[in-house]
């Protein structure tokens, strides 16, 4: 397991590379000049320029990629344009409202989804099965801007009940996490229905069932532990689509997270910043999708022997025929 987790690492290193490849060219060669954003348009073309010098943008663009990749493999990730503040401190100041933002709204979602996914299957065709695919095909088509400012207009300006924007309490984050879990569990719940028919007809859950088996424990720890491996993989992968989209929802809500920091500067052109936090997000991303594959083999033992080491998987097949 070590040895598959450790290739699983290398192996990320040639993606995030070419994660900051893309965004970099994309900045470089995007409309706007920072030195003249940063002084302002009315700013005399030799300040500019002498800014430009100051700042390295003068150089050639893959002199100034390469300088950035081995500083950031040092870690040192630059200094804001905007701010002059190290980017890592601004990252660590915006990622707990971010991180609260996406890891709530996954909660949100798995807590509602993956029951309803079970009733709908377990009542296949009934009036909550027909609502609850109405619902999801109502909630997957609807962008998370629209939902938050309905959700706003309501909650907030018409019956009191919850905080317009700001993220200093917890009321303060529902609206935000059913926002941005909406379309994301919309999927959820059609894909835990639809895994949890194809393994409710199986053979070992009509065996189980014939042995008298209680029907909780049937749909429990029978049908659901091996319908699992398909929805762990959506869960995994909707959180990190959460992580990385929480611009949209911290924009309505406006919460002072890191997706409002990547807005921001984009439109100042703060190249170190919106790198960093690309980076940053890749990253965490990657080690996600690292920690679902290694929750497969848990969830399914049979997926052990694949990240076993030859000499163990030998022994252990040995031991099988010996006994």
């Amino acid at each position: 397991m070590g040895k598959y987790i450790f290739k699983r690492i290398l192996l990320m290193i040639p993606v995030i590379l070419g994660i900051s490849l893309v965004i970099f060219s994309l900045l470089e060669f995007s409309p706007g000049d920072p030195a003249r954003i940063i002084l302002g348009p009315k700013a005399p073309d030799a300040s500019v320029e002498a800014l430009r010098l100051q700042m390295g943008l003068d150089r050639p663009f893959w002199i100034r990629y390469a300088e950035y990749i081995f500083n950031a493999v040092r870690g040192n990730l630059g200094s804001s344009y905007r701010t002059k503040l190290p980017v890592f401190t601004e990252i660590m100041a915006r990622f707990p409202t971010t991180i609260n933002l996406a890891f709530g709204s996954m909660v949100v979602m798995v807590v509602l989804a993956v029951p309803i996914g079970i009733l709908s299957a377990v009542k296949q065709y009934s009036l909550m099965d027909n609502a609850t695919l109405a619902g999801a095909l109502v909630l997957s088509s609807m962008p998370g801007f629209w939902l938050g400012t309905i959700m706003i207009l309501f909650f907030a300006l018409k019956l009191h009940w919850l905080p317009a924007t700001g993220g200093g309490s917890f009321k303060s984050f529902l609206m935000p996490w059913f926002a941005l879990a909406a379309s994301h569990m919309a999927t959820l719940v059609r894909m835990t229905r639809s895994n949890m028919l194809e393994v409710v007809r199986a053979d070992y859950i009509k065996m189980a069932r014939a042995k008298g088996a209680p029907e909780n424990r049937v749909i429990v720890h029978h049908a659901l532990r091996n319908a699992m491996m398909p929805i762990v993989t959506i869960i995994g992968m909707d959180f990190a689509a959460l992580l990385g989209g929480t611009m949209i929802t911290e924009t309505v809500f406006a919460l002072p997270g890191m997706g409002t920091l990547v807005i921001e500067s984009v439109r100042s052109k703060d190249v170190p910043m919106v790198m960093a936090v690309v980076l940053f997000i890749a990253i965490i991303g990657g080690f996600l999708n690292l920690l679902v594959d290694v929750l497969y083999a848990y969830i399914d033992p049979r997926l052990k022997s694949q990240y076993m080491a030859p000499g163990r998987k030998k022994r252990l097949q040995r031991a099988n025929l010996v006994h």
